[in-house]
């Protein structure tokens, strides 16, 4: 009795139920009919929309002018495109086309799902934090920086660092997780999970998530480095695996990446506020 306790509690702080739940959903979703497939000139702009950004960021690193501007002006028509191209694919393309797929999902488990998804995706992040802790007070620089570019004293960034900046950071963070979830995962991965060369399902969905995650953990290489490149590499895995988990809802992406790019600036002013 006293081990089939221990042996419930153990699967309670494991979370066995979800991860269980998680895998079930995939293995339905995966191993459905395969999605209406998209034309080749659909799946060239998904790419050349989600990758233009990262070009104008790695001319931005190499060239002696700064064009910081037209970075974000890009990124900002790459998301406007994306919103238009999963606005298309949802009113077109119907998720799938057997009706034990067209069942709504309840949101309570795609908050589980996206949930899990993303904590799976956290552990390359760790296990990157766990070997190099500095990478969060580098970070702290570079955020210090781009609010405050000119050298600063340990008063000047408590300054930068005042309730004044938090609405600023809260609206960067709502747009940064609203722009990445449309364009690397509703665009890139809801494009690839439609690519017309592969015609199972389940390949189609690893090419996507892989392709996804590789494209997004180098989408923020010019800005933060190798080391959180490889860390997001991992997050954006389990973000387009809970892209797929969640039927290809965006809400409770959004929500995972804003509270985690909240708290990520978060650890990183307290790092520069108190060192």
């Amino acid at each position: 009795m006293a081990r089939n306790i221990h042996d419930t509690y153990l699967h309670t702080f494991l979370g066995t139920s979800r991860w269980k739940r998680l895998a079930s959903t995939l293995r339905e979703e995966s191993g459905a009919q395969a999605l209406k497939e998209l034309g080749w000139e659909a799946i060239i702009m998904v790419f050349f929309v989600s990758l233009a950004p990262i070009g104008i960021s790695a001319i931005n690193n190499y060239c002696a002018q700064d064009l910081s501007d037209l970075s974000t002006i890009t990124f900002g028509i790459a998301a406007l495109l994306a919103i238009l191209f999963c606005d298309r694919l949802k009113r077109n393309s119907p998720l799938n086309q057997n009706s034990d797929s067209e069942k709504h999902l309840p949101f309570r488990a795609t908050l589980s799902n996206t949930h899990t998804a993303f904590a799976l995706g956290c552990i390359p992040a760790v296990i990157i934090l766990a070997l190099n802790p500095n990478i969060l007070a580098e970070r702290g620089d570079i955020i210090q920086e781009a609010l405050a570019p000119t050298p600063a004293t340990q008063e000047q960034a408590t300054a930068v660092f005042s309730l004044s900046t938090i609405p600023m950071v809260l609206a960067l963070t709502v747009w940064v997780a609203v722009t990445e979830e449309y364009i690397y995962r509703g665009m890139l991965i809801g494009g690839l999970r439609r690519i017309c060369c592969l015609k199972s399902q389940r390949h189609r969905d690893i090419l996507a998530v892989t392709t996804s995650s590789v494209i997004f953990g180098f989408a923020h290489y010019f800005s933060w480095g190798l080391l959180p490149a490889l860390a997001l590499c991992g997050i954006g895995a389990g973000l387009g695996i809970g892209f797929i988990a969640s039927r290809e809802r965006l809400a409770t992406l959004i929500l995972y990446h804003f509270l985690f790019d909240s708290l990520s600036i978060g650890l990183n002013v307290a790092l520069v506020l108190f060192r």
